[in-house]
C-alpha cells in the first residue's frame, strides 16, 4: 500500500497566525515516516512590501519557488503508488492546481536520474512546464518524451488522490490586476481539471465582489475525475478563513467550509487524521456562535461607493439536476438550507453588498427552477411570523 504525500499551500501574505482554513488542517495531519509526509507552505507574499510585491515581479518569482517548493517536496518523497494530496486557499488554490499542472505535463521526476542535480531538473521541468508553446501542452509529444526521460513511469491510477480548493480567483488563476504580458506564462491553460486527479473539490464565496476576484472554477474532465464545486454563503476572506487588520470573518462560514472539506476527505478515505468525523463534526459545527460580524459590515459595504469597474457580482450558474427541474444537488452549500447557520435571508442582505443569491433566486423563479429536492428552508421567516 503506498504512502500519502501532502502538499498544503496558504493565501496571500497568510501564514501560521493567519489561521485559515489550509493551516487548520494541516495541524489536524498525522505526520508518520513510511505512511504520510506533509508540507505546509505559506502564502506568497511573506516579508515583501505590498506595493513592491504587486509591482516589481517579486509576485511572480515568489510564485514559482512556491511551486517548485510543493513539487520538490513530492519529487523527494514519490514511490510509485503512493498517493498525492494537494490543498490550497486564494493564491494558494492556485499554487496547488499549478502543482497538479505540473505533475500533468511533466510527471514525477526520478530521483535516481541526476540525483546530484536534483534542482536543476525541478527547475528544467517548470521552465518546461511554462513553457507557452503549444508543443510542448499536456496532450503533446513532446510531454510524453519529457516524462521518458527524466520522470517514473506513468502510474495506472490518478497519482492525485484529491484537490481540496477554497475559492481560486481570476479566470486563469490569477487576479485580474497582475495580468500583463509579464505575466501570461502564470496563467492555467483552462479550468478543467487535470486528468491525473481522481477527486477535486472546491468552495466558492458567493458574497465576493472584488472585480479582480472572480472565480475560477474546476470544470469536469473526460477522465472520470469526481468533481464537486459548492457555493457558500460569505466573502473571500471567510471561505478560507484567517484575519484581515486583526477582524475575522464570519466564523460559522468558515467553520462550514472546513467541515464540508474534512467530509469530502474522509468520504475518500485514507488520509490520516487526529480525530473521527464525529468529532470534526463537534468541533467546526457551522451551526453554532455568533453568525454577524463587523468586518463585513464595514469593508464589504465600503466597496459600494467604489467605482463600478472595481466592484462586479458572482454570478452562481444554473446547473440543474437530471430532471432540469431542480439546482444539482450540491450546488449550493446544504443545497440552500442556509437559515439555521447563517440566518434569514434579510440578514444576509443587510450583511452583505453583494446580490449574487438574489439574483439565482429571481432566475430560478423566471425559469421555473427550485432548490435540489423542493428545499424551502431559505424563506425569510421574519416576514412569515
Amino acid at each position: 500500500m503506498g504512502r500519502n504525500i501532502v502538499v498544503m499551500c496558504d493565501g496571500t501574505w497568510n501564514n501560521p497566525n493567519s489561521q485559515t482554513n489550509v493551516f487548520t488542517l494541516y495541524k489536524e495531519l498525522i505526520e508518520r515516516d513510511y505512511e504520510q509526509h506533509v508540507l505546509y507552505i505559506d502564502g506568497i507574499g511573506i516579508g515583501e512590501l505590498a506595493w513592491n510585491f504587486i509591482v516589481d515581479g517579486a509576485m511572480a518569482l515568489s510564485l514559482d519557488n512556491k511551486i517548485k517548493e510543493g513539487y520538490r517536496f513530492i519529487v523527494d518523497h514519490y514511490h510509485p503508488d503512493d498517493d498525492i494530496w494537494l490543498f490550497g486557499f486564494s493564491r494558494g488554490a492556485y499554487t496547488a492546481r499549478c502543482i497538479a499542472g505540473m505533475l500533468r505535463n511533466c510527471g514525477i521526476l526520478n530521483r535516481e536520474i541526476n540525483p546530484d542535480q536534483i534542482d536543476k531538473s525541478v527547475d528544467l521541468a517548470y521552465g518546461f512546464y511554462r513553457d507557452r508553446d503549444l508543443a510542448k501542452h499536456p496532450k503533446a509529444k513532446a510531454s510524453e518524451e519529457f516524462k521518458k526521460s527524466f520522470s517514473y513511469p506513468d502510474s495506472k491510477k490518478p497519482i492525485i488522490k484529491f484537490l481540496g480548493l477554497w475559492d481560486t480567483v481570476g479566470a486563469h488563476g490569477l487576479p485580474g490586476y497582475v495580468i500583463g504580458d509579464g505575466f501570461r506564462y502564470l496563467e492555467f491553460y483552462d479550468q478543467t481539471v487535470p486528468s491525473i486527479v481522481k477527486n477535486a473539490c472546491q468552495a466558492l464565496a458567493t458574497h465576493e465582489n472584488n472585480a479582480f476576484f472572480g472565480p475560477c472554477r474546476i470544470l469536469p474532465n473526460k477522465s472520470g475525475t469526481i468533481v464537486k464545486e459548492t457555493w457558500f454563503p460569505g466573502v473571500h476572506s471567510e471561505i478560507g478563513g484567517g484575519a484581515f487588520l486583526s477582524f475575522k470573518g464570519n466564523e460559522r462560514i468558515t467553520n462550514a467550509t472546513l467541515l464540508w472539506m474534512i467530509e469530502n476527505i474522509v468520504e475518500v478515505g485514507g488520509l490520516l487524521m487526529h480525530d473521527d468525523i464525529e468529532t470534526y463534526r463537534n468541533r467546526f459545527s457551522p451551526d453554532i456562535g455568533p453568525s454577524w460580524n463587523l468586518m463585513n459590515y464595514i469593508f464589504d459595504h465600503i466597496s459600494s461607493i467604489f467605482p463600478a469597474i472595481l466592484v462586479k457580482d458572482r454570478t452562481i450558474p444554473l446547473e440543474l439536476d437530471s430532471s432540469q427541474k431542480f439546482l444539482r444537488k450540491d450546488l449550493l452549500y446544504r443545497d440552500g438550507d442556509w437559515l439555521l447557520p447563517f440566518g434569514v435571508r434579510s440578514y444576509m442582505y443587510t450583511q452583505y453588498f453583494s446580490k449574487t443569491y438574489e439574483k439565482l433566486r429571481k432566475d430560478m423563479e423566471t425559469k421555473g427552477i427550485k432548490l435540489y429536492d423542493n428545499k424551502r428552508y431559505d424563506m425569510d421567516i421574519s416576514k412569515k411570523a
